[in-house]
């Protein structure tokens, strides 16, 4: 399996110093010989913005100026066979990872592992920050085109997005779930009834037909952190490291993932390095999965 590392130290959308770090730290600890033993490419997804703009409608023509590069180099990745891994970065940069993704495969879901929701409205948003809307623009239930007339993309049908380790929703976002009846499956949901209770459910639903192709967004936000301390936006009560593998594991597993995005670590932040424990483990778990995959061919 070849796997183009796509870097996207993106920042900007969570108004919060340290993310555009995550890919430089990573790549730095070991990240290539965490995924032994597939053939990795390093690619530039887009430029990172420092010191962090004010929230405001600058702040989002330079968050999509760089998820317009990403999607490029998503893009190219895909077109010539390889599986970009994207490493954040904040979660904004799913702008323009799955905007690539949909380009290619219009019929693509996205599995969507985060503690927080990230489809807020533009108006609707607490904090303004873009990193908690990517979903509403990429669904199309936000229509930021006035605004952004340089990005447009294709969108993804709200439908198409399942959420897991969910557990921090603000109102704007509750309203848009139940509204648009999407599948959430919360922290709660997996510490109480067991993480084997969905991967069998995620196993079976990625083994029909209707699924054809999967992008795979994953945020160390959905784990604990007590386990891992080193991001942005923590959130108390969240899956074990264990029960992020088993959902990982899961996806790539039915051979049908394209992408895969790896955000929010801020190795800035307090507990740094027990993050990056967590961070080895779950790179040696899509490793795994991997060859597994490429094995059963």
């Amino acid at each position: 399996m070849k796997i183009d590392i796509i870097t996207a130290p993106v920042n900007i959308g969570s108004g919060k110093q340290g993310a555009q770090d995550g890919p430089e730290t990573l790549l730095k600890a070991g990240v290539t010989t965490w995924l032994n033993p597939h053939e990795c490419n390093i690619v530039a997804g887009c430029e990172s913005h420092d010191p962090v703009l004010n929230i405001d409608d600058a702040a989002l023509h330079a968050v999509a100026a760089q998820c317009k590069s990403l999607r490029r180099a998503v893009v190219k990745s895909l077109s010539v066979g390889h599986l970009p891994l994207i490493l954040g970065g904040d979660h904004s940069l799913t702008w323009g990872s799955l905007a690539g993704v949909m380009d290619l495969y219009p019929d693509a879901y996205c599995i969507y592992i985060d503690a927080h929701g990230d489809i807020n409205t533009y108006e609707g948003s607490p904090s303004g920050h873009v990193h908690g809307m990517c979903l509403s623009f990429l669904s199309g239930i936000c229509d930021v085109s006035t605004v952004v007339p340089e990005y447009t993309h294709p969108t993804i049908a709200p439908q198409r997005i399942k959420f897991y380790a969910t557990r921090s929703l603000d109102p704007c976002e509750q309203d848009i779930i139940n509204n648009h009846h999407l599948d959430v499956i919360t922290s709660d949901n997996i510490l109480t009834h067991g993480v084997q209770t969905y991967t069998r459910q995620l196993e079976q639903w990625l083994d029909t037909d209707e699924v054809r192709h999967v992008h795979l967004s994953f945020d160390i936000d959905a784990i604990d952190p007590s386990l891992t301390p080193a991001t942005g936006v923590p959130e108390k009560e969240g899956i074990t490291v264990q029960d992020a593998v088993a959902l990982i594991d899961t996806v790539l597993a039915s051979g049908k993932t394209v992408a895969i995005d790896l955000v929010e670590f801020n190795p800035r932040l307090e507990g740094r390095d027990k993050t990056l424990d967590a961070w080895q483990n779950i790179f040696n778990a899509i490793a795994r999965s991997l060859s597994s995959r490429t094995s059963s061919k």
